[in-house]
């Protein structure tokens, strides 16, 4: 075995370990709080998606020795549906965070755990599974278990030819690529649109709270004749019905007075409300624009090697490398995004800082 297949091995096994342990946690931390929003069941099959795909590492890493290991056809069938079957899900998952961070955006009121938003998350992340597992099994049925003569060990074969080969993997590029990185690539753009819009909208705000306020105090028009008679009743002393008049007038202030205070405090309630909605919109859709950067940064240098080596004939060290590279990178994505969670959502860091506290005092 060679340095190169070496160090890829350990790398890989490591980044596994890693998915395991950080998406376990972030999995925990979702059914521990109940709060099953549509985002947050995205990020569940995200996550999902991630450990499965993480699961075809040992695979992968078998290949390395395929001259002393022998490789099972069922084997080979399972890592490939595996593989096929979580990349979709996972794009697609991606591709809906953008849509639904979209449709968030434009709304203008927020309820939390919508239960029709959430039957729709359901229906979709169904219906994404039947199809991404349906995708892959023509390729996967034409594995076989052949023996190889120069390595007297058994190793695994397609039944598909060059030209068949050449029309799954396009196929397999526009549907697992193509399709949904225009959605991503499109809403990410009107997603970033709408953070520009509420940066300067902060700014605007911002300036405008430093500048000098001149604050007049409420006052109530009176009429001249009323002011007549106030002043005939104090100069008189006497007077019953401007005596009641004043405490109409004084009744009528008040109430006025009472009533423009009551309407400022709803208006403060309702900014103090929609400031909290937009501050929680905006740091979700931080998430999912920080998501989508990790993701189109692993999947896209996979995706162009793969290309390459479909319609290149020649093998050799710097494919050898490239390969192990691209690898190495695609499966750093299932550590980087429940790390992304952990870090940009508030709700889980006041939860661990509280679990942290609970548990050095104990």
């Amino acid at each position: 075995m060679s340095l190169l297949d070496l160090t890829t091995i350990v790398v890989l096994y490591s980044q596994m370990v890693l998915c395991y342990i950080l998406n376990a946690i972030s999995l925990c931390f979702i059914i521990h709080s109940r709060n099953f929003s549509p985002i947050n069941l995205l990020i569940i099959n995200l996550a999902i998606s991630d450990l499965l795909y993480s699961s075809c590492i040992p695979f992968y890493v078998q290949q390395f020795n395929e001259h002393l290991v022998s490789q099972s056809q069922l084997g080979c069938r399972l890592s490939f549906i595996l593989d096929v079957t979580s990349m979709l899900v996972n794009v697609f998952t991606v591709a809906a965070l953008t849509l639904e961070r979209y449709f968030c955006l434009r709304e203008n009121k927020m309820i939390e755990n919508d239960k029709s938003k959430c039957g729709i998350v359901c229906i979709y992340i169904i219906f994404l599974w039947a199809f991404s597992i349906g995708f892959s099994m023509p390729k996967t049925l034409s594995i076989i278990e052949v023996f190889n003569n120069d390595t007297q060990t058994h190793v695994c074969a397609s039944l598909f030819d060059q030209t068949h080969e050449e029309i799954y993997t396009i196929a397999k590029w526009i549907i697992a690529f193509a399709l949904p990185y225009t959605i991503i690539i499109v809403f990410s753009g009107l997603l970033l649109k709408f953070l520009k819009e509420w940066s300067a909208r902060a700014k605007l705000l911002h300036s405008n709270a430093k500048k000098p306020k001149n604050f007049i105090p409420y006052s109530v028009p009176s009429k001249s004749g009323d002011d007549l008679d106030e002043k005939k009743s104090l100069k008189n002393n006497t007077n019953q019905n401007d005596l009641s008049k004043n405490f109409l007038s004084s009744l009528v202030k008040w109430k006025r007075t009472k009533k423009s205070k009551s309407h400022q405090t709803v208006v403060v309630k309702n900014h103090v409300r929609e400031s909290r909605t937009t501050k929680i919109k905006r740091r979700t859709t931080r998430f999912v624009l920080a998501v989508v950067i990790s993701f189109l940064c692993a999947w896209s240098p996979l995706w162009m090697f793969q290309i390459a080596v479909t319609f290149s004939e020649s093998q050799n060290f710097f494919l050898k490398l490239m390969s192990n590279l691209t690898l190495i990178i695609v499966y750093l994505g299932g550590v980087i995004n429940p790390l992304l969670y952990m870090i940009l959502t508030n709700n889980f860091r006041e939860f661990f800082s509280s679990f942290l506290k609970k548990f050095f005092k104990t």
